[in-house]
């Protein structure tokens, strides 16, 4: 796989991450999430792909519902954006995966960033659909192997050239996560600054 610059083991160091091995399949009774997903998300198999619905919590609010990508259409629509993308790497049975679509991806702030300025794109590391990467084909369990997934979740990210930035395994609370995507949003890893020195004054310079 052709790497731009790998920048993980920076922003990995700020993280405190829980994830699900990926090695075994757990007690799917153990794999529920702590609590109950919002009855907002309305979440839908389609070729191998989960396309999720999130609504927002607000009542006061009328809602836009986005979808998360399928990894052939979503390379295709990230390179006629010129927009980075976002894999996220998933399992039904994982808990973690649960946690951070209801505790991270489903917060209305960071469903608005990144739908505006990222094309989101989900993996299910259990299905051998096939899909095309890089002039080669994979199925998608192959797929999280060349990506280098080895728990649950692990979010992928890329240019629109299909250029891998970075990958970050385990479950990240939404405060974390939004500083991640302003950081990789704003190409601050092409300047090669650290991630810790972003967090203490939003900006590359």
């Amino acid at each position: 796989m052709k790497k731009l610059l790998v920048i993980g083991l920076s922003i990995i160091s700020f993280l405190l991450f829980t994830n699900c091995d990926n090695t075994k399949k757990v007690n799917p009774d153990e794999t529920k999430a702590t609590e109950k997903i919002e009855s907002g998300s309305n979440i839908k198999e389609n070729s191998g792909q989960k396309t999720t619905k999130i609504k927002e919590a607000k009542a006061d609010q009328q809602s836009i519902p986005n979808e998360w990508y399928g990894f052939q259409e979503g390379l295709e629509l990230a390179k006629q954006e010129n927009k980075h993308i976002v894999i996220d790497f998933y399992a039904e049975w994982c808990k973690w995966c649960k946690v951070m679509d209801e505790k991270t991806f489903s917060v209305p702030e960071v469903e608005k960033y990144l739908f505006e300025n990222f094309v989101p794109i989900r993996v299910n590391t259990e299905l051998n659909d096939q899909v095309t990467f890089q002039g080669k084909t994979f199925s998608l369990r192959q797929l999280s192997s060349i990506f280098g997934v080895k728990g649950l979740p692990s979010l992928a990210f890329l240019t629109s050239e299909q250029e891998m930035v970075t990958l970050i395994p385990g479950y990240i609370k939404k405060d974390k996560f939004m500083k991640i995507l302003e950081y990789i949003n704003k190409e601050c890893y092409k300047k090669q600054i650290p991630f810790e020195d972003f967090l203490q004054d939003d900006n590359c310079k």
